[in-house]
């Protein structure tokens, strides 16, 4: 049986948040968008790909964080970002992107429910403004009044702390956003609450997992990032997108 016990705090001069949860005993090649909207089969990974190695497994507290900057120093500045600036998207459409570019330099495989893409306005330009300029990512599949808005980020490890920007995230009523860190057994040991940004604008949402003595410890083997409900480029519903993924290096 699975237990999980919460202890909420905060300490607003620092944007930190806790929470606390018992936890139990490489191709590189860009395709443009095409007109049927069919993203990259990148389900399937190399054979050698390793995303699973030992994760701290004790008890953990999730310390939550709403600014950048606060975050990279609780990991004492050590993080690597994937901000998507190094796709080419100067065509008009969308940029299909495979699911391990950034594994061998960073250490993260990112995996869209129906593909990625990398985009610098995604249609809105009013409405997605790039946190690091000028692209931005969204999962597919890349269908209007549809598509998708998971994806599941694994890492070559486990890192100790994760956050993304969320961007127009102004109607979560209609398209709730979320950040969900699991284990490497694949029990959530954070979920987070409703995740808001006013239009136009961004907002950060990070998790740093630390023991019972306060030490900062590599619980985290996937996170999962819903932004909205539809593919950002439709016209209905809550369309969000996402930026600089920020984290701590995989152990």
């Amino acid at each position: 049986m699975f237990f999980l016990f919460l202890v909420l705090s905060c300490r607003t001069e620092d944007s930190v948040f806790s929470y606390k949860a018992f936890v139990p005993p490489k191709a590189n090649i860009d395709s443009p968008l095409e007109d049927s909207a069919s993203p990259l089969d990148t389900g399937v990974l190399p054979e050698d790909t390793d995303t699973q190695s030992g994760c701290y497994t004790g008890n953990v507290t999730a310390q939550i964080f709403d600014a950048v900057d606060v975050f990279s120093q609780t990991l004492n500045s050590t993080t690597l970002t994937v901000n998507f600036d190094d796709v080419d998207t100067s065509g008009e459409d969308p940029v299909a992107i495979e699911a391990d570019r950034y594994f061998d330099s960073h250490g993260i495989l990112i995996v869209g429910e129906g593909g990625q893409f990398v985009d610098d306005e995604f249609e809105w330009t009013d409405d997605y403004i790039s946190v690091s300029s000028p692209n931005m990512f969204a999962p597919g599949p890349a269908v209007l009044e549809g598509g998708g808005y998971n994806t599941e980020v694994s890492f070559a490890g486990c890192v100790s702390g994760f956050g993304a920007f969320f961007i127009d995230a102004d109607f979560p009523e209609l398209g709730p956003s979320s950040l969900q860190a699991e284990n490497d057994k694949g029990e959530a040991i954070y979920t987070s609450t409703e995740i808001f940004s006013e239009s136009g604008s961004s907002m950060f949402h990070g998790v740093v997992m630390v023991d019972d003595d306060g030490n900062i410890q590599p619980a985290i083997s996937q996170v999962n990032l819903v932004n909205g409900s539809v593919w950002p480029m439709s016209s209905c519903c809550d369309g969000v997108t996402l930026d600089n993924f920020v984290f701590s290096p995989p152990q």
